[in-house]
């Protein structure tokens, strides 16, 4: 039994009374309650964090590398990322949209999304709206989780309103089946050594990498993104459950 997880938690609202906030508060709260492991947990939003919107130079793609790295909080949040075992994601809901934190924090991260640079990592999504578009916000955290590698355990979503509203209707109580379900997953997981499953996207994403790095393969000193594929050994396997099953329980099983 694993008896340690790192959880990242990245919301997107500059809100110093964030609805989305506190729903991931209580999502890592509830992790801590159910599991028996030792959880400590990272957050950032866009209230306390600087970043800067990316220029689309595609250097992340050629060098590896993003000039705006010296400007930010980038650096920092990438390598908690990299920590960590669990990665949590909110936003308030913006015009059926995520909010522009949000979008930023995404981007900058766009050359992750070539790699699946976070497979082996489980996570989850939260949103908060005023009353609707939830599902669109949802549903876009959790592809974007897909193509980084990450499986998601669960997308939780509540028309939170505000911060008086939300503890008037005891929205978090509300939410207390949502929350005990990623946690139990989680808890499967790290107690009974359940091995995560992807979803038919990611399965289809690595596939389609898979088939164009090998065919790459010549040009790797061209690029970071294929040099970081190949480095990774990914070409060895067949498909994206065996490289969860690897990540997550390297002796049990064989490629």
């Amino acid at each position: 039994m694993k008896n340690k997880i790192k959880i990242f938690v990245y919301t997107g609202s500059c809100n110093a009374h964030s609805t989305t906030a506190k729903l991931a508060e209580q999502l890592v709260s509830t992790i801590d309650e159910i599991t028996k492991v030792d959880v400590a947990a990272d957050f950032y939003s866009g209230s306390n964090t600087l970043i800067k919107e990316c220029v689309g130079c595609t250097q992340c793609f050629i060098q590896g590398r993003c000039a705006l790295d010296a400007r930010d909080d980038m650096p920092v949040l990438r390598q908690k990322m990299m920590e960590a075992d669990c990665i949590i994601l909110g936003s308030p809901v913006y015009f059926h949209a995520v909010s522009g934190n949000m979008k930023t924090f995404m981007d900058r991260l766009s050359s992750w999304t070539h790699t699946m640079e976070c497979a082996g990592k489980i996570g989850a999504v939260v949103a908060a709206s005023g009353g609707n578009g939830l599902n669109y916000v949802t549903d876009y955290l959790k592809k974007f989780m897909d193509y980084l590698g990450i499986v998601n355990l669960g997308s939780i979503g509540a028309a939170t309103y505000n911060e008086s509203y939300m503890t008037e209707q005891k929205i978090t109580e509300s939410l207390r089946p949502e929350f005990t379900e990623v946690a139990e997953r989680i808890r499967a997981i790290y107690e009974e050594g359940e091995v995560p499953q992807p979803d038919d996207l990611q399965r289809q994403v690595f596939l389609m990498n898979n088939k164009k790095y090998k065919e790459l393969e010549e040009y790797r000193d061209n690029a970071a993104e294929i040099r970081k594929w190949l480095d990774k050994g990914y070409t060895s396997y067949s498909g994206f459950d065996d490289v969860i099953r690897d990540r997550f329980f390297p002796d049990k099983y064989d490629k």
